[in-house]
């Protein structure tokens, strides 16, 4: 047993790695390492349905952004084309169709900064946690 004057070097840290008997020469192998990660977002509504539910239900599902009214295919009534999106913007407006899509463009309060809250909304109600940017 160390004395008060000789203090242990026992191995633990915020990352809960296995804490050591006695001396440790060095760091310990990353494998010995376990992290437990949780994710919190507040842009996922309290009322938003899992996707499994969406798929079972099949029914479009409607919101609300800037004043507007859209609404969004059930997830298994997505347009194919939406497989063969190269970004961001070409998905969602897929996903809205030409109506909507122009009616969010040529809306007064349609920037950039408000896209990406736009497309997340697109996302929870097309089933998806969120955009991903």
């Amino acid at each position: 047993m160390p004395s008060s004057s000789t203090p242990s070097r026992r191995r633990s840290n915020s990352l809960n790695a296995p804490a050591g008997e006695g001396s440790v020469p060095g760091p310990l192998p990353l494998s010995t390492y376990s992290w437990s990660t949780t994710i919190t977002t507040s842009k996922t509504p309290a009322t938003a349905e899992p996707t499994a539910k969406k798929e079972a239900l099949d029914k479009p599902t409607t919101f609300k952004h800037n004043g507007l009214k859209f609404t969004v295919p059930a997830p298994r009534r997505m347009p194919i084309a939406l497989l063969e999106a190269q970004d961001e913007i070409e998905a969602v407006r897929l996903i809205l169709g030409a109506v909507q899509w122009e009616m969010y463009k040529t809306h007064k309060d349609s920037t950039f900064e408000d896209f990406a809250v736009f497309a997340d909304k697109v996302a929870v109600a097309a089933g998806q946690a969120d955009s991903g940017n």
